[in-house]
């Protein structure tokens, strides 16, 4: 009798951290850093085994003119930009609009349309490397949701640069992302970071 109070006891235990510990998943889902970080780690697993590399929170300027990348994953392909969407919430956008929706629990708010947005950060990138010399990059831009997936609705249509982590995921698996195009990885990290501006050291 006394071994089977023990062994409910045990049991009462681990089920209460299993109750806790999706309770906080579900929580950090929601919050933006947590996402961010898990965007970081999925882009940095892929470059890992890659040889590639991936910067994070990188502001850059260039004659006047600033920029903004979450991630940046720079391959022998070239590089890829990645805005994060962080909330877990519905989104809704079209590519001519200048802001999106954002409607999350209720709240509406709005934000910039990140594919318009990409485009110009990338003519960013652009201006720094061929001000250095380094041209025919291939370069792109795509729009992550991180949020929980099941609580994340988007109304986007269909063929924008927006993916889910496991689309960003099937989406890298693309032949293009294996190409070796010789492009100096090193270089190209170097030169985002030479115009990283003060404040984001």
């Amino acid at each position: 009798m006394e071994h089977l109070n023990t062994y409910l006891t045990i049991g009462a235990v681990l089920l209460l951290i299993i109750c806790l510990w999706v309770v906080l998943a579900i929580h950090n889902a929601g919050v933006p850093k947590h996402c961010h970080k898990k965007a970081a780690r999925l882009l940095k697993k892929y470059a890992g085994i890659r040889n590639f590399k991936v910067l994070t929170d990188l502001d850059v300027e260039i004659n006047g003119r600033k920029a903004h990348f979450d991630d940046v994953l720079v391959g022998f392909f070239g590089i890829l930009f990645v805005t994060t969407l962080d909330e877990t919430a519905s989104y809704y956008g079209t590519e001519r609009e200048e802001r999106w929706t954002v409607v999350n629990k209720g709240a509406k708010s709005y934000f910039p349309n990140p594919v318009k947005q990409g485009l110009e950060t990338v003519d960013v990138a652009r201006t720094i490397f061929s001000k250095n010399g380094v041209y025919n990059i291939q370069m792109e831009h795509v729009a992550l949701l991180t949020g929980w997936d099941k609580k994340t609705e988007t109304f986007i249509p269909a063929g924008l640069p927006v993916y889910r982590k496991k689309e960003l995921k099937q989406y890298l698996l693309k032949s293009k992302f294996e190409k070796d195009n010789d492009v100096d990885v090193e270089r190209l990290c170097g030169l985002l970071e030479q115009y990283r501006t003060p404040l984001a050291k």
